[in-house]
């Protein structure tokens, strides 16, 4: 957040969801849906609470599908100059932050570790 402060670039925080499984009937589905929207929700209004608190202009984006494919269609569309994505330890499949490193195009930022977000550096 810092550097899209003193750069004066805005910040799209995206949130993608693979979406439940249809196999499992309507109302299951429904309710698992709900939930994983609410979830993103709830995700991406930390993350604007936490830009603007920043002075940092952003705004939020929900999307369906492959998170490493929407990732970096999503940058591509936009023209991002720069593409930051979070690490989680995975014990099974792809890792999606090295995929969005390898696809996006552009440069790509890696932030291990982060599990909340947080304002460094900038008074209150």
């Amino acid at each position: 957040m810092n550097l899209a402060g003193e750069l004066d670039a805005p910040i799209v925080f995206v949130h993608v969801r693979r979406g439940p499984a249809g196999f499992l009937g309507a109302p299951v589905y429904q309710r698992r849906l709900t939930a994983e929207m609410a979830r993103g929700r709830r995700v991406l209004d930390e993350a604007l609470e936490v830009a603007g608190a920043a002075g940092v202009n952003a705004e939020g984006e929900i999307l369906e599908g492959a998170p490493r494919r929407r990732i970096t269609e999503f940058a591509r569309g936009r023209n991002a100059r720069l593409v930051v994505v979070g690490s989680r330890p995975r014990k099974l499949g792809r890792s999606v932050s090295r995929g969005v490193a390898h696809a996006a195009g552009r440069s790509v930022v890696v932030a291990q570790g982060v599990r909340r977000l947080e304002v460094v550096g900038k008074a209150a």
